[in-house]
């Protein structure tokens, strides 16, 4: 299958509804901007985009719906069967979904089969529901007449409610409904947090499982400056003191961990080590009900089309009146001021002027320029990224086409200067 074909048959389901919103406005916008890029003349429209984008990013309980409606009702002798009325048979989908893959996320967070049987019947007068929402995704999925895959992508320790059914589920329902199925697993999923460590005894009657060590995600994407802080995790909730200690050591200097109880502290100290353009925010439990008095309402539920930092292009421009604008005439006096000879004149047009597209391309270079200084740690340069390192060493190192304000904040007073970076 081309490459191209398989992406438009895979899906990314999540039970995660705010994470779904957000990926999918994300993406939605970032698809109308390349769209009306390739071709101006044709205005491609953000519902457009949504449209599109939703067919491969889905709340996980709507596309388990679209396989419900296909099934006969009421449900006999515990066995599901499709109903040929409700649905045709495609000579290679059978009765799926198109999606050859299906990739679940949290998948430790699926419903069991008492949950999801409750459920039906509460919600939609299914009766007699017989398997656990995984057992019935892979029973979707195998309805296909060529081929399927199911990506799990799961955590240890993460199943937060009474309702759900862990990783052992997909296991069980590998081993009791479809050991036709080829099994690829992380070589790490023996640890006691995943299934209480019962995956070797789930599996050791199954033929068709390979276990790789590939499939183990060592370092979190979200903490890639702390390869040891997944460890040190593991350690801190499994009470293992000596161990913690021993691992925040190693890695408070990269990755700082601190406490309190003081918003006012945390959002100081947020302040103080932000660096360039990094952005910096607060995240907060869903049972979080005491923070209400400091504004911050975890009943509310955010609307990701209305969060504006999602297109950072629009916000970047936007920002104070405009006011980059102006940084970027001022930039270019200043440059130009430098070289030009004082028998030459050069005239601006206002800042209010300028097309927005033609400043899109001016702040492009600024956002490069910003994002590998705050990339840069002089004290240990072996550990700056190659691409960061090669832009500032290349690009910005004794270039005096770039101008570099640098802004300090002190306790009485902000000072503004330029900053120049020379190789001694």
């Amino acid at each position: 299958m081309k490459k191209d074909k398989l992406f438009l048959n895979t899906i990314y389901l999540s039970g995660n509804q705010p994470l779904v919103d957000v990926l999918t406005e994300a993406l939605a916008r970032d698809k109308k901007r390349q769209e009306n890029e390739k071709n101006p003349e044709k205005h491609y429209t953000l519902t457009e985009a949504r449209r599109n984008v939703k067919s491969f990013i889905q709340i996980v309980h709507h596309y388990r719906n679209t396989s419900l409606s296909k099934i006969k009702t009421p449900i006999r002798d515990g066995i599901l069967e499709i109903d040929p009325a409700k649905v045709k048979k495609h000579q290679e989908d059978g009765y799926s979904e198109v999606e050859h893959v299906a990739i679940f996320d949290e998948a430790q967070r699926a419903w069991t089969q008492q949950q999801l049987a409750n459920w039906l019947s509460r919600k939609q007068g299914i009766k007699d529901f017989p398997m656990s929402e995984p057992e019935f995704l892979i029973w979707s999925l195998d309805l296909r007449e060529d081929w399927a895959v199911i990506i799990c992508l799961v955590g240890g320790g993460q199943e937060i409610n009474t309702c759900e059914a862990g990783i052992s589920e997909w296991l069980r329902a590998i081993n009791s409904s479809f050991s036709n199925w080829n099994v690829f697993i992380s070589d790490k999923l023996r640890d006691k947090e995943y299934a209480t460590g019962e995956i070797d005894k789930l599996l050791e009657n199954n033929s068709h499982v390979r276990k790789k060590s590939d499939l183990h995600l060592a370092v979190s994407m979200r903490s890639f400056r702390a390869e040891q802080l997944s460890e040190f995790v593991h350690a801190l909730l499994a009470s293992n003191v000596d161990e913690a200690k021993r691992l925040y050591e190693s890695l408070k200097e990269r990755y700082p961990i601190v406490l309190t109880r003081s918003l006012d502290k945390a959002k100081a100290w947020l302040k103080q080590q932000k660096r360039g353009s990094e952005r910096y925010g607060m995240l907060v439990s869903s049972q979080a009900q005491r923070l209400r008095p400091l504004s911050i309402d975890v009943r509310c539920k955010a609307n990701a089309k209305h969060i504006y930092w999602i297109s950072d292009r629009d916000t970047i421009t936007s920002f104070q009146d405009g006011i980059v604008h102006e940084f970027i005439r001022l930039g270019c006096a200043s440059l130009l001021n430098r070289r030009i000879p004082d028998d030459q004149m050069y005239g601006f047009v206002d800042a209010k002027e300028y097309d927005k597209e033609i400043c899109d391309e001016f702040i492009r270079v600024p956002d490069y320029i910003c994002g590998s200084l705050a990339s840069m740690d002089f004290n240990n340069v072996e550990e700056i990224p190659d691409k960061h390192y090669d832009l500032f060493d290349k690009s910005i190192v004794d270039n005096e086409r770039i101008f570099i304000m640098n802004i300090k904040h002190g306790e009485n007073e902000d000072t503004l200067s330029d900053l120049k970076f020379t190789r001694s």
